[in-house]
């Protein structure tokens, strides 16, 4: 029988298994020392390069970061999540800036009921709490991410 993991990832697919995942999957290894900028920016190149690179990477990275409890592979998803904003296009931004995923991933990773570590805190509001916001396809914060902050 499988477990419920093995028949969501089943029903769902890999994120890791696209050409862009597998490079994320890379790139956020707990093993690395220090970022691969190479490789984060290969992961941008495909992002824009590719019809399904959006939507493919932000459900790699949501995958790395959601429920990991690796907080170095968390920092290294958030440090690729930051190179896309920086790097990419439009299709992209509308991704991340929704509000499904800046609840459901990133707010959800600095929560103190989920005991983020410091470092990880300062990354959230030091690279996301205007970049992402200048990218929202309307006014980004019409009162949920104060209250969500808060």
């Amino acid at each position: 029988m499988f477990s419920l993991g093995e028949t969501v990832e089943f029903l769902i697919g890999n994120p890791f298994s696209t050409p862009v995942g597998q490079r994320i999957e890379r790139a956020t290894s707990g093993s690395l020392q220090v970022e691969d900028w190479g490789l984060n920016m290969e992961i941008c190149d495909i992002i824009n390069e590719t019809d399904e690179g959006p939507k493919d990477a932000v459900k790699a990275i949501k995958k790395r970061i959601v429920g990991n409890k690796n907080f170095r592979e968390i920092m290294l998803a958030l440090t690729v999540l930051e190179t896309c904003v920086k790097n990419c296009g439009h299709r992209f931004h509308l991704l991340v800036a929704t509000q499904d995923f800046v609840e459901g991933v990133l707010v959800r990773s600095i929560l103190p009921k989920y005991n983020p570590p410091l470092p990880s805190m300062t990354a959230f509001s030091a690279s996301f709490s205007h970049g992402l916001m200048r990218f929202a396809p309307t006014p980004p914060c019409q009162g949920w991410c104060t209250s969500t902050m808060t």
